[in-house]
């Protein structure tokens, strides 16, 4: 878009018109207006040809279909150990939008001091644990009884 009165200060009730610029221009122009010194009213560059694929943290796209030079599927992925919060072949961008993306859940880093701290068998170097993953330790103090160590989206939780 492009500021059509623009200036460094603006006065309480004054209204700032914009422009949209091709192709964002399916409606062409809007304004906002200063009230109390914040910036009131919605903007809306809009096109029909879809944006870059929204940005996933932890994680990052495969280019599935393309229009052109416009992406329009793609397939998401997350780093090692993140997982994907839910499990879909692909996101379209459908009239200019984009289908909600996933987000990538944390793994979960066991280290010697949650054994420890936990009175179990220590190990001998970190382990990881995928969100919704588990694993069983094995108290120090009393022998046959253990302890179920799970990750949640980055959270660590020992129980019996």
């Amino acid at each position: 878009m492009k500021l059509v009165n623009e200036k460094d200060v603006y006065d309480n009730e004054e209204i700032l018109n914009y422009k949209c610029i091709e192709p964002y221009n399916e409606i062409p122009e809007g304004r906002f207006i200063c009230k109390n010194g914040k910036w009131r009213g919605n903007f809306d560059c809009t096109s029909m040809i879809c944006p870059p694929p929204p940005y996933v943290e932890n994680g990052d796209y495969i280019i599935r279909d393309r229009d052109g030079e416009v992406i329009t599927k793609v397939q998401y992925t997350c780093k090692t150990y993140y997982e994907l919060s839910k499990q879909k072949q692909y996101y379209k961008c459908v009239n200019g939008i984009w289908e909600t993306p996933p987000t990538c859940l944390k793994p979960c880093e066991i280290s010697a001091e949650v054994f420890k701290a936990h009175n179990l068998h220590p190990i001998q170097q970190n382990e990881y644990l995928r969100h919704g993953q588990g694993r069983e330790a094995y108290c120090k103090n009393i022998p046959g009884t253990s302890a179920y160590i799970s990750c949640f989206d980055g959270k660590l939780n020992v129980g019996p």
